[in-house]
């Protein structure tokens, strides 16, 4: 790392380090590094002690895990913020930060994944490796497999279309695995891992480049871990499109303050494509960002001969996408319009008192976060926004003439407007969403103002207090508000419809033994949770709401097997059935048993035990696979009748 990291570019003198400079022998020591590593070394040991008590339900998880995460935090934090620390230790610091983050989030299912667009993304891989093909944390699973498989790309993807032709993640998951050997959990967390680090590297350059601050860059990088948390640490395509677009950003400030330089010009334009094929949503921030930097930067290139903007990485990236889009057959807009459209819907309605806001802190299964979790979650969006008006007040005393500045500031403006979102059940996830992308802005604005405000005259140990106090708020305020409750951020026992929680080796049984027994492609249907399973385990066409022609739950929620059923059967050529039996004990965490049920609502009670026990004595109805909870009916002779 001492190599790397002395070859990095450094600035001829950060404003904020003269002192520093005068005052240390070597301006390149590590300072407390060695110390500090030692805390995130028992940080991570707490972690796993708490994801491991989890497992068995101790009532120990939770506050290990608190404790954890704030020994993690905090020490690197107070270093950060002292104006002692030299450049190169900044730097260590928040790379050693984010690699801990990773790592901690790798405890908690480390040995394979089972978060849900993680598995998506899979698939679609392993199919690409085993024949030459391409097929979206458990979405994505299924894009990488089916790559794996065939070694081709944009094969369908039955639990997420769009997927296939966004295909970055996968194509470098696959590579990797191809050349090393690896299965596609390991090459898929290495690569996912080398992203992180690209990532805190870039982030912190990038800081430090708009500021010419060392001090500025390792607090503005320290917020925006502790804002995000662990978001982009899954093998999904944003946690690859994401670190791009800061090395892009990045990228592209430097060419800026050099003029044209022909090795960043291949970066920034290999960088946004690579940008554009890998997530849709990013690259759709992207070019808006671009832009609004291109409309700060028009004063100072009035005013500079030769000045080099952003103008022409904006233009490509707006082509870049529109010819991606048109090449993929407009699958995004179709994908992302419903998505905006009912969050725009659910706003007008909650404005005009047509419509009472999501309840907040509750789950589907009624399970209520505890009251020192949403204080906690209040108050760190609360200092947040608290602090948004000081940062911006200063940036436009001193930064007004920086144009990404002011393209930063911009884009944190947009962070209240965000959690209006959080008030509508369409709105929630996209705000989490959201966060990766506005935090980049947001944290550089209140690293401003904390300096401006707090730092300029140096901390007494009661203000260091308070800074330590209101970043332990927001580390643990916005791991609240970003992982939902605790049974969403913890291992443990199997949960009805929970996800990651109800990923368990009875259904990745039956999965197996369905790819095994009944060949893959088969056309199936079951609950949420069992799609995914039979999807990338059992490598099984699902039939689910986004391509079936009929309401599939109803074959589930019917208390009888009638004409209704057949029907549906028929209509969507469907040849087997999965049926858990422990649906009917109780409500789903996430709100509904399938893709989307039949009201397109929550689910209000269970399903009753009589509805999925319908199966047993039909006529023409087989079972094939009974594990207990699980069981497999072959409906084929019915779907075939005309």
């Amino acid at each position: 790392m001492a190599n790397v990291l002395a070859g990095l570019r450094e600035p001829e003198l950060l404003a904020d380090d003269i002192a520093v400079a005068t005052a240390l022998p070597r301006a390149d020591n590590w300072g407390w590094l060695p110390a500090l590593s030692v805390t995130s070394a028992l940080g991570l040991l707490l972690l796993a002690l708490a994801y491991n008590a989890g497992r068995f339900a101790s009532q120990v998880s939770e506050p290990l895990y608190w404790f954890g995460l704030l020994v993690l935090f905090l020490p690197v934090a107070w270093r950060l913020f002292s104006p002692d620390a030299a450049r190169r230790e900044r730097i260590a610091l928040v790379i050693m930060l984010g690699m801990a983050l990773y790592f901690g989030k790798l405890l908690g299912y480390p040995l394979y994944f089972a978060h849900f667009d993680e598995l998506l993304h899979l698939q679609a891989t392993t199919d690409m490796l085993a024949n030459g093909h391409l097929y979206d944390d458990f979405l994505h699973v299924r894009t990488a497999n089916d790559i794996m498989a065939s070694g081709h790309l944009f094969q369908a993807n039955p639990g997420l279309p769009i997927s296939p032709f966004y295909p970055g993640l996968e194509i470098a998951t696959n590579a990797l695995s191809s050349l090393t050997g690896l299965s596609a959990f390991a090459a898929g967390s290495v690569l996912i891992g080398v992203a992180r680090l690209v990532l805190m590297l870039a982030l912190y350059l990038f800081y430090e480049h708009v500021s010419n601050s060392a001090q500025v860059a390792g607090i503005s990088t320290l917020l925006y871990v502790a804002c995000v948390g662990w978001f982009n640490g899954g093998f999904s395509y944003e946690s690859l499109a994401l670190p791009l677009t800061v090395l892009v950003a990045f990228a592209i400030a430097l060419r800026c303050a050099v003029g044209g330089h022909r090795g960043l010009t291949l970066m920034i334009c290999l960088g946004i494509g690579a940008v554009v094929i890998t997530h849709h949503i990013t690259s759709y921030i992207l070019t808006p960002f671009l832009f609004v930097w291109m409309v700060t930067s028009f004063p100072q290139s009035c005013h500079q001969k030769g000045h080099v903007g952003p103008g022409g990485a904006a233009l490509l990236a707006l082509g870049l996408c529109a010819v991606w889009l048109q090449y993929t057959g407009d699958m995004a807009v179709g994908y992302l319009s419903p998505h905006v459209d009912s969050t725009v819907h659910q706003v007008l309605q909650i404005l005009a008192g047509e419509e009472a806001t999501r309840q907040l802190f509750h789950d589907g299964a009624g399970f209520v976060t505890p009251l020192w979790e949403r204080v906690t979650g209040f108050a760190s969006v609360a200092l947040i926004l608290l602090g948004l008006p000081f940062g911006l007040f200063h940036i436009w005393r001193k930064y007004r003439t920086s144009a990404v500045a002011l393209a930063l500031a911009s884009g944190a403006l947009a962070y209240p407007v965000s959690q209006a979102f959080r008030l509508t059940p369409a709105g929630a996830e996209s705000a989490d969403r959201l966060a990766a992308f506005l935090f980049f802005g947001v944290a550089f604005v209140l690293t401003i103002g904390t300096k401006q405000f707090w730092l300029s005259h140096g901390l007494s140990w009661r203000q260091a207090a308070v800074v330590m106090g209101a970043i332990g708020i927001i580390v643990v305020g916005q791991a609240i508000v970003s992982d939902g409750p605790s049974w969403a951020r913890m291992p443990g026992p199997y949960l009805i419809s929970a996800d990651q929680r109800s990923i368990e080796p009875q259904g990745v049984t039956a999965a197996e033994w369905a790819r095994s027994y009944l060949g893959p492609g088969r056309r199936v249907a079951t609950d949420r949770i069992n799609t995914l399973l039979m999807m990338t385990y059992g490598n099984e066409w699902t039939v689910t709401a986004l391509d079936a022609k009929t309401d599939v739950a109803q074959i589930f929620i019917s208390l009888q097997f009638g004409p209704d059923v057949e029907s549906i059967l028929q209509e969507d050529k469907i040849q087997y059935l999965v049926v858990d039996r422990r649906l009917s004990e109780g409500l789903p965490r996430v709100g509904t048993y399938f893709s989307v049920d039949a009201s397109n609502t929550l689910q209000s009670q269970p399903i009753s035990p009589l509805a999925l026990a319908k199966f047993d004595n039909v006529k023409n109805v087989s079972r094939l696979f009974d594990s207990g909870d699980i069981i497999i009916y072959d409906v084929e002779a019915i779907a075939g009748k005309s």
